[in-house]
């Protein structure tokens, strides 16, 4: 087991990450040829506690370059990628307990991701959207 400290290390390195290729793994996400794998290969990155540099293959698939880019990086696209994921939870066939557990940890990797104001505001807007759907 590791400890709290290896955990935030781990976690922060996972959101630089994410945050770095936001761009391309948005554009995946929404491409319906890539989207399944992609999901697949981002509850991995995001759900186990292991360092990005011992997954290779997914750091490496999540990376290849198989569609169009869309989006840029940033902290929208980063967001996009947790609520995107988070979707994916509240609509899995796990318990009330687990989604609850899983939804915090997507919650924790936000805080690492980099932000201005102004993305704060395009961000809440975003959350607005989300929740009328």
């Amino acid at each position: 087991m590791i400890d709290k400290v290896s955990n935030t290390i781990i976690m922060k390195e996972k959101a630089d990450f994410i945050s770095l290729n936001s761009g391309l793994i948005s554009s995946k996400l929404e491409n319906d040829f890539t989207r399944s794998d992609t999901e697949n290969n981002l509850q991995i990155l995001l759900f186990y506690d292991t360092r990005i540099d011992d997954l290779p293959e997914i750091k490496f698939e999540l990376l290849m370059r198989n569609t169009p880019i869309i989006h840029e990086n940033n902290y929208e696209s980063s967001i996009k990628i947790i609520f995107h994921i988070a979707r994916m939870i509240d609509e899995a066939n796990y318990s009330e307990d687990g989604k609850e557990r899983l939804r915090n940890k997507l919650r924790l990797y936000t805080k690492y991701f980099g932000y201005d104001n102004n993305d704060l505001f395009k961000n809440k807007q975003f959350v607005r959207l989300i929740e009328k759907s």
